[in-house]
């Protein structure tokens, strides 16, 4: 039965309506105002009363480890063996772990910008060199720019290529050859790739997402560690479970060999992982529905991009809930950016596309993961404010 999230539904999420003060409609980070899914929260509640709250037993782990690869095969097509995947708390955390344990610390990390603001910096923190390939703007999706890809991997040589995909902030799910051309360039040059795949569950129904390790052949299953998680999906980012496939057993064995890496999969939270696994298990109807309603306020986005803002070239996102806005470089003058502007001016939360990296800073990133009625009524703000001034 279709969820109705104009009304009883509509739980303003608390970070985001928080962090810039409680004027402002939130539209700044990336979560949802459509609390989670029934089957969720009463998963959750049942394993509170039933004691289940302490540390994650292998039990638990191994079913929602089952649960992961299920949705994999049933949404994907992709069949992975549950032995091979490994729970953490979190999409950050695996990164950080994957590039220490597995990644040889003399090769750079490519990233495809506009890019996730946190894979710069855990590049920086490890003291590893980045590199970003922007990607190509095209009428409908933005793509990967093989070419510069390529011209990276024969000057620099190896490199760990971080995938997001579909991609945060664009929206865009990457095509199936311009993937297969990706991983048959990372191999040939001996890289490595980690693919970021936690908005690959809200995919729109007129985009396809493909589990990049998923590819025909070998060429990229080999050389691909995968991070994905219920988090954005289904709305339980602060629960704290994600999942890691591995490329090989080899890889699985260095994970289980490591005191490190068992000690990040210990710590992924029971609760986190209980969600999961109803999320994965009996949470697609929820999801389903989650879907259509984010299509209607995408459409909604879109009509203002065209005709209320002064958007230049919008592409429509095919997956997730997050817009990616240019807007002229006037207005972000005398604030720190656009999305400044708009917050101070509009009392709309928005996040700086600067913090996407330096060729970004004219765009903003704005969620639209809330009711109808708020969506409109930001919209309305943003352009009542670059029209006629300050609200009031």
């Amino acid at each position: 039965m279709p969820v109705e999230f104009d009304a009883d539904s509509f739980k303003p999420a608390e970070l985001k309506w928080t962090e810039q003060g409680p004027a402002n409609i939130g539209l700044g980070v990336a979560e949802m105002d459509f609390g989670t899914a029934p089957v969720v929260v009463d998963a959750v509640h049942d394993a509170l009363r039933s004691g289940v709250h302490g540390y994650l037993s292998p039990a638990r782990s191994l079913a929602t480890r089952v649960a992961s690869a299920q949705w994999q095969k049933s949404r994907y097509g992709w069949s992975v063996d549950p032995e091979m995947v490994r729970l953490v708390p979190d999409v950050v955390t695996a990164l950080f772990r994957i590039m220490t344990e597995y990644i040889n610390p003399e090769w750079p990390v490519m990233v495809m910008t506009p890019t996730y603001p946190k894979f710069f910096k855990i590049a920086d923190a490890l003291g590893r060199r980045s590199i970003g390939v922007e990607l190509l703007r095209e009428p409908s999706a933005f793509t990967l720019d093989l070419e510069r890809v390529e011209g990276h991997l024969k000057t620099e040589g190896p490199c760990v290529v971080v995938l997001c995909n579909p991609h945060n902030p664009t929206g865009s799910v990457l095509k199936e050859g311009e993937l297969v051309q990706l991983a048959e360039l990372v191999r040939r040059h001996g890289g490595m790739v980690i693919s970021d795949e936690v908005h690959a569950p809200l995919a729109y129904p007129s985009a396809t997402h493909l589990p990049f390790a998923s590819l025909p052949g070998e060429s990229a299953s080999s050389i691909t560690f995968t991070i994905t998680s219920a988090s954005k999906a289904w709305n339980i980012s602060g629960i704290k479970c994600a999942e890691v496939i591995p490329p090989h057993r080899n890889a699985v064995a260095a994970w289980d060999a490591s005191e490190m890496l068992r000690s990040t999969s210990n710590s992924t939270s029971t609760l986190g992982a209980v969600a999961a696994m109803a999320a994965y298990l009996d949470g697609a109807e929820w999801l389903d529905s989650v879907i259509d309603y984010l299509a209607g306020n995408r459409d909604v986005v879109s009509l203002f991009a065209r005709t209320e803002l002064p958007v230049i070239g919008y592409v429509e996102p095919e997956a997730s809930y997050l817009s990616w806005l240019e807007l002229p470089e006037w207005l972000g003058q005398g604030n720190a950016g656009p999305a400044e502007f708009i917050s101070r001016a509009a009392r709309v939360s928005a996040m700086e596309g600067a913090d996407f990296g330096p060729v970004s800073k004219d765009f903003v990133r704005l969620g639209f993961a809330t009711s109808w009625p708020v969506l409109l009524q930001a919209l309305d703000r943003i352009a009542d404010t670059i029209k006629g001034g300050p609200v009031k």
